[in-house]
């Protein structure tokens, strides 16, 4: 599905496309590992029901601000970037993370550092989900907002 879903598909979007770049620079793929995530990777469910509604449902989102706000503004970018970060957020921790899992087994992520390793043992003793600490993995730095880091705390 990643082959056909690649970047600035949605009539040539041009937010989707920026967005990719950010993706390019990340651990997803600059990995030593041969995986190379794209966006479907993890913005897009599984199984044809969810990914169509996931299409439908963020695609509107997407042509409604396309149509209706100027995204090559950089101000109006800047301001919109957290409303999108923010839905994902919420949307990965709703779902358990479930892309993340598509690809990453937990009990084989092994962290170098101890903090992460206890970090790691913590999340799965509690139930966190993997969005719940990495927020901030892919695209431009966001800060979460006081309710998601609460909720995270509160697991």
């Amino acid at each position: 599905m990643a082959a056909v879903l690649g970047p600035a598909t949605l009539f040539g979007s041009k937010i989707i496309s920026t967005i990719s770049e950010t993706n390019k620079a990340s651990a997803h793929r600059t990995s030593t590992s041969s995986v190379r995530l794209g966006c479907a990777s993890c913005h897009i469910p599984e199984g044809l029901v969810a990914a169509t509604y996931a299409h439908a449902v963020n695609g509107a989102s997407v042509l409604w601000g396309e149509f209706n706000l100027n995204y090559e503004d950089p101000e109006v970018w800047n301001a919109e970037k957290p409303r999108f970060a923010y839905a994902v957020r919420d949307w990965l921790r709703d779902t358990d993370s479930a892309t993340c899992r598509a690809c990453d087994e937990e009990q084989a992520i092994a962290p170098v550092r101890k903090r992460g390793q206890r970090q790691h043992k913590t999340a799965r003793e509690t139930g966190m989900t993997c969005i719940d600490c990495h927020y901030n993995l892919v695209h431009d730095k966001i800060d979460p907002r006081e309710t998601f880091l609460d909720a995270a705390e509160a697991r």
